[in-house]
């Protein structure tokens, strides 16, 4: 009996799956995906990953079958983004991006979206009064219950009423943003502590201000923009772009183009470690 020929295109294409299934495995298994798309994006890489093992199931099959003309070319369809991933890369810095979007802006595309927040905001007040939930009740030593831009209940630390204190953590950072945004009012006097990167902008910035950023990603590494709360600081200028550290001062309000933005007065600022991750608004 004569011994069947290795198809090499089959073998070719096989591979290339396997690889990309590894290299795809990898990157949601640590975590690394986050450094491309958002979380909200996993389930549809477990879906690839899922598509490439049926691939590779039936591909098997035709290790053996004859094929007259053999082509390759199509494998570079998945070569060339293995390659992308698996190749070093740095972080991407504010120097990296087209757009420089601060403040409001990073979080919120138009003026209408915070409106819309208060009143989801109000809205979910009136019916936790209605069905008797006592969110006052949910409150410990610093927590602190209250609703996103979307009017989900959501429970945020670092909160001390008692000393008007809020220490902002990298895991809820994009969370104590859109909260202190929705309420300027409340949080005026509070002090805060809050982490990020020096960032200036000579176009819209005096000289004694600056933003303690953190990239924000929306849905993908193309749509990272910085973001943050703008700090008055009578040393701004001393302070070196991109080099990161810790800010504490107290909370007030400032007009911005007709809108009313919170604002930090700074009262201490350390050196700290950088933090390489990304926030997420969602």
């Amino acid at each position: 009996m004569k011994n069947k020929e290795l198809n090499y295109q089959v073998l070719i294409e096989i591979s290339c799956y396997v690889v990309f299934f590894i290299v795809m495995l990898h990157l949601v298994y640590t975590g690394k995906y986050l450094y491309y798309v958002t979380s909200k994006m996993k389930p549809y890489l477990l879906y690839i990953m899922v598509v490439m093992l049926i691939w590779i199931i039936f591909s098997v099959r035709n290790l053996y079958r004859p094929q007259y003309r053999k082509r390759v070319n199509h494998c570079f369809v998945l070569i060339l983004p293995i390659l992308l991933l698996v190749l070093p890369h740095g972080s991407v810095s504010v120097d990296n991006l087209s757009t420089k979007l601060i403040n409001g802006n990073a979080l919120k595309s138009n003026t209408n979206i915070r409106e819309n927040s208060k009143s989801q905001r109000r809205d979910s007040k009136e019916l936790n009064k209605k069905n008797n939930i006592d969110t006052e009740a949910k409150e410990g030593i610093g927590k602190y219950v209250t609703s996103n831009a979307f009017g989900e209940e959501i429970l945020l630390h670092g909160y001390d009423e008692e000393n008007k204190m809020i220490t902002v953590s990298h895991e809820e950072f994009s969370q104590w943003f859109n909260e202190i945004y929705i309420n300027i009012d409340k949080y005026i006097g509070y002090k805060i502590s809050i982490k990020g990167f020096v960032y200036k902008d000579l176009e819209s910035m005096d000289e004694d201000e600056f933003v303690p950023a953190r990239l924000m990603m929306t849905c993908c590494v193309a749509d990272l923009s910085p973001c943050g709360f703008i700090c008055k600081y009578s040393k701004a200028s001393e302070l070196e772009e991109d080099s990161w550290v810790t800010v504490e001062g107290t909370i007030s309000k400032k007009e911005n183009n007709g809108a009313e933005d919170p604002q930090i007065d700074v009262n201490k600022i350390s050196p700290t470690d950088p933090t390489e991750d990304y926030i997420y608004p969602y």
